[in-house]
């Protein structure tokens, strides 16, 4: 099976999910044929004719698929015989609002591309914020390994010609979703008040040399870096910054530096992984359903493969 896995990733975690997806499928029959493709501004347009499964994977923005992935994909041909499609998207929370992020993504499939939805199954990782807070190792540890047994799941559901596997939405989810898309014209303007502190910035420019739409360029004449207005809010430049020089303006409060070493984390057994049901605090009561359900689903799979 010629497989080809087109993503668009943040601060890398969604790479991280892609490559996992990738070695799954490797795994599963060496005969299978994966190429990625990643999207950012430059991305050349593929020819997709060669491929019968197609995974879209992709970071939720603001309960939405980004932007720039949604632009590249318009740019496409999908085809609808003899194609399997998945969405295999990923956010830092459970919230069931999730669910619409993927509308704008099945309505271009549906009506420019005539894919019969009912085809694609859909699949929400979870890994850890590069905004609001910093997750801790426990956290990570327990989400990643929710991730593996998610990921099974998605490969019986593929090898056993499972289809339809929806993530269930509704009117107010879906308008909710719509009207966060101004979340794209937020990124806009708050590119006007990203600044960098020149008493921390070691000139490394890293920030230019990673932003996946070319937004951070240096002043010849200043010799300055300068934030253009097409910031997508992926984080990467401020998320990675070694010095934590940038200020990301009217966020600054959510900032998050630096990187999770998830593969570390992912190896590392000393790390106790039995930490989201002991927290009492709403954001985690998301969490305790899906993983119940995932559980459940996990040990079907196990007990049918018997």
């Amino acid at each position: 099976m010629n497989t080809l896995i087109i993503y668009f990733t943040g601060t890398f975690n969604t790479r991280y999910l892609v490559n996992k997806i990738k070695d799954r499928l490797f795994k599963l029959n060496s005969n299978y044929h994966v190429d990625t493709l990643e999207v950012n501004k430059n991305t050349l347009v593929k020819d997709l004719s060669s491929y019968n499964l197609i995974i879209f994977s992709y970071p939720i923005y603001a309960f939405n698929t980004p932007s720039l992935y949604i632009k590249y994909l318009k740019k496409l041909k999908f085809y609808n015989k003899n194609v399997k499609y998945i969405i295999a998207k990923q956010s830092g929370e459970t919230f069931a609002i999730n669910n619409a992020s993927s509308n704008e993504l099945y309505n271009l499939l549906r009506f420019k591309f005539k894919i019969n939805i009912k085809n694609i199954n859909e699949y929400h990782f979870i890994l850890p914020y590069n905004i609001h807070f910093k997750f801790n190792d426990n956290f990570v540890k327990e989400i990643l390994n929710y991730n593996i047994k998610l990921l099974e799941i998605m490969i019986y559901d593929l090898t056993n010609d499972i289809t339809n596997i929806k993530l269930k939405t509704n009117i107010i989810y879906n308008f909710i979703s719509y009207i966060f898309r101004i979340q794209r014209l937020g990124g806009y303007i708050n590119s006007y008040f990203y600044k960098v502190n020149y008493a921390k910035c070691s000139r490394c420019y890293k920030c230019i040399n990673l932003c996946p739409i070319n937004n951070i360029v240096l002043d010849k004449k200043t010799n300055k870096i300068k934030f253009n207005n097409k910031c997508l809010m992926c984080m990467r430049c401020s998320f990675y910054c070694p010095s934590d020089a940038i200020n990301i303006g009217l966020l600054k409060s959510w900032k998050v530096n630096w990187k999770y070493d998830l593969t570390r984390i992912e190896q590392d057994n000393s790390i106790n992984s039995d930490y989201i049901f002991k927290q009492k605090e709403f954001f985690f009561k998301g969490y305790y359903k899906v993983i119940r359900r995932i559980n459940e689903r996990y040990k079907e799979i196990i007990n049918n493969s018997k």
